[in-house]
């Protein structure tokens, strides 16, 4: 998958004396001391990293991790086609295999509509929206309300309602059956939100990869 989409690492090389810490927990966790752990998340006031944290995580990224030029020639020519020059609010929801999971809250949809109508009060109308998700309804129930601003990946590879995991797999169905595609689908989400001006998101792993990337950006919690 890594060489597929992107570049070898940089140059990185791990040495003997470099902190390594692996934890197979759901949630990542660091130590705090020698006898006590805490989880990733619980640090992250509302899952948004400190600004110290998001530009350190910022550099390292950009100067580690490379994109395929291939593939990030095809993102960029999405964003200069269709939302450049304008301020771009980004949404990422969650949802799918989400819904049977009960460590995940899953939101309603009209929460997201509020912080939309927030924003774009402050916008003039030079505004677009740059859509996201595992589920295709919550993609319609937006376009459906801004469908002259709302703009999104056509060719992106999800589920519904309905999807669930794929028997032993942690994952949806629709991971487990097309996984290239579904990457692809999910690494041009991410690119493009690197390049907005707001992100409204719950927790995931895209958008917490977002503002790692993009310090700048505006993070909005729901």
């Amino acid at each position: 998958m890594w060489k597929h989409f992107f570049y070898p690492l940089k140059s990185y090389n791990i040495q003997n004396s470099d902190n390594i810490i692996y934890s197979n927990k759901y949630y990542p966790v660091y130590p705090i001391s020698n006898s006590e752990t805490k989880y990733q998340n619980a640090c992250w006031k509302k899952n948004v990293p400190p600004m110290e944290k998001r530009i350190n995580y910022s550099n390292k990224i950009k100067s580690q991790i490379k994109l395929k030029d291939i593939y990030k020639s095809k993102f960029d020519k999405y964003y200069e086609d269709n939302l450049k020059n304008t301020t771009i609010i980004g949404i990422n929801f969650r949802g799918t295999d989400s819904r049977g999971d009960n460590r995940r809250i899953v939101p309603k949809y009209s929460i997201y509509k509020n912080y939309i109508d927030n924003i774009i009060k402050k916008c003039d109308n030079n505004y677009k929206i740059f859509c996201t998700s595992d589920e295709k309804e919550f993609i319609e129930y937006i376009y459906s309300i801004y469908p002259d601003k709302t703009f999104y990946n056509k060719n992106s590879i999800i589920g519904d309602k309905k999807s669930r995991r794929a028997g032993v797999y942690d994952c949806p169905i629709f991971v487990k059956n097309n996984p290239f595609a579904v990457l692809e689908g999910a690494l041009f989400d991410y690119y493009i939100l690197t390049k907005c001006h707001y992100l409204i998101f719950h927790q995931g792993s895209i958008p917490l990869s977002v503002l790692l990337t993009n310090p700048e950006i505006i993070p909005i919690p729901v």
